[in-house]
């Protein structure tokens, strides 16, 4: 089941996600993800299929034991899904991340966003890094682009679209800095 922290459920955050019982897991940057290259064809670490966080992080421990280890030890594989799977747990401490108020215009076209109702903005702090706004469908996007789905057409965040609400870091200013 999605996994709200007590503070943020009056918001009413990811609301399908919490109905249909799935996890929403956000992943390092593809710049971060040298990892896939050196997967076998045909094996993955994507989180489709997995309802809940203990499943996914079984699927990565799975995926060392099986391809990372070469006589008992880590191998390259085995260090980098290590490195991979310490990453995405840092990434998802929803209590880390922003909740923002979409004041802006519904629209169901690019990105979905519905006037008035609550998203995340998923960061880590050290180091920070801005992994995304979490759109109606699940989906990070980030100023320009969705990160995580290269099919998607870049799209334009405009900050005044946007009211904090809760920030534990006060990172979300910097994300949606209104210009001048």
């Amino acid at each position: 089941m999605a996994y709200i922290p007590e503070v943020h459920k009056k918001y009413g955050l990811l609301p399908e996600f919490v109905e249909r019982r799935i996890e929403i897991i956000i992943y390092p940057t593809p710049d971060d993800l040298d990892v896939v290259e050196m997967l076998p064809d045909g094996e993955s670490f994507s989180q489709e299929g997995f309802r809940d966080y203990a499943q996914y992080y079984a699927s990565l421990d799975d995926l060392m034991s099986r391809l990372g280890v070469t006589d008992g030890e880590l191998n390259d594989l085995g260090k980098k899904l290590s490195e991979f799977k310490e990453a995405v747990q840092k990434i998802n401490i929803k209590e880390n991340w922003a909740v923002l108020r979409y004041v802006g215009e519904s629209n169901q076209s690019i990105c979905e966003f519905t006037h008035g109702r609550y998203y995340y903005a998923a960061y880590s702090i050290r180091p920070f890094r801005f992994y995304g706004i979490i759109d109606d469908e699940g989906l990070p996007v980030y100023r320009g682009s969705s990160i995580f789905d290269y099919k998607r057409p870049f799209i334009k965040i405009d900050s005044s679209d946007w009211e904090i609400a809760e920030d534990p870091y006060g990172k979300a200013v910097q994300l949606i800095k209104k210009k001048a």
